[in-house]
């Protein structure tokens, strides 16, 4: 049996975390390489400390969508630069690879939508996605609870379904006090992030349950749109890596910066809901991209005495998706945030 190092000193995080049975006879394992301690804390979750004081803890999570494989790549090119010394780790680091199983048959998901189950209590039904969220959130609450340091950041990264007015945006999880911290979308900027959608309410997603649970800096990131592994044009995403790499050098440039806004901020003004299943239809073509604007009173579901009418100019929509269970969102509308 290989020992930890040599399943991690290869560098090939893509192949270890799809390697359930092996990672799950690890669990626990610990390694130290060139002055970084690995521990094996969960399947396809990794924590990385420096054996030297740090005063930051960043969970970085790809993968929570097993056909989104970008981000999933780029976290490995990472921790590739960890191994071998190119990039200084000044944080501790928890890397999650959020869904295995569904990676390995490209796609979404297996059985539920894994973005919507991180929140307590629990889900109570079964199943690969619900018993995996509970792995991860067991996982980050060590993580963050551990955490002495003020700096807690988490970038859940993603790509989207369909093509993108702005290719690269993140989402800034509901803040009940109305503080928007402008230092962090100052932050996303920089690294290249065109939009800032501002969510209107809590959610099931794992970038609102670190900011709810832990007061973590989060947000989810979607870097481009989804595609199959060996398929993504890494040169589009330059800017973002960079930003990474300076992040987990010096994390504090996410609370304290001198960078420009220049992305534009949205409110989310409403969640679009599927209420029945056989009578409803999603009126969109198929190669509708988001953030593109509806006229005033366009009709964007069919969906019997729930029908969903546009109202009000410059709304705009972002995930539309007909391919939700019932009960389950179809569609963010979004509106320009006012300029103070």
């Amino acid at each position: 049996m290989k020992p930890l190092s040599d399943l991690l000193s290869s560098g090939e995080l893509i192949s270890w975390a799809l390697d359930i049975d092996l990672c799950s006879e690890k669990l626990g394992s610990t390694e130290t390489i060139n002055g970084i301690q690995y521990s094996l804390v969960e399947e396809g979750i990794l924590l990385l400390k420096p054996t030297q004081s740090v005063a930051a803890h960043i969970c970085l999570s790809c993968g929570v969508h097993g056909n989104e494989t970008a981000p999933i790549e780029l976290v490995e090119e990472l921790f590739k630069q960890i191994l071998n010394g190119q990039l200084e780790l000044n944080c501790q680091l928890l890397i999650v690879i959020g869904n295995q199983p569904a990676m390995k048959r490209n796609t979404r998901f297996c059985d539920e939508n894994l973005n919507r189950l991180f929140k307590r209590p629990e889900a109570t039904h079964v199943n690969l996605e619900t018993e995996r969220a509970s792995k991860i959130m067991a996982s980050v609450d060590d993580f963050f609870n551990e955490a002495e340091s003020s700096i807690k950041i988490h970038l859940d990264l993603h790509t989207a379904i369909r093509g993108s007015n702005y290719e690269k945006f993140a989402i800034y999880p509901f803040q009940k006090s109305g503080n928007w911290q402008t230092e962090p979308m100052a932050w996303l900027s920089n690294a290249g992030i065109e939009a800032v959608l501002l969510a209107n309410k809590t959610s099931g997603t794992f970038s609102c349950y670190t900011d709810h649970y832990h007061q973590a800096i989060g947000f989810t990131v979607e870097l481009g749109k989804a595609r199959a592994f060996g398929e993504n044009d890494h040169s589009t995403l330059t800017a973002f890596k960079s930003a990474l790499i300076e992040l987990l050098n010096t994390p504090k440039l996410i609370v304290k910066n001198n960078y420009q806004l220049s992305g534009v901020v949205f409110n989310v003004v409403d969640e679009v809901m599927k209420h029945s299943e056989s009578d409803f239809e999603l009126n969109l073509a198929d190669d509708f991209s988001n953030f593109s604007t509806l006229e005033n009173g366009y009709q964007l579901t069919i969906d019997g005495d729930n029908s969903y009418f546009i109202e009000g100019d410059d709304k705009a929509i972002v995930f539309p998706n007909k391919n939700v269970p019932q009960g389950q969102r179809v569609a963010l509308v979004v509106e320009p945030k006012a300029q103070n």
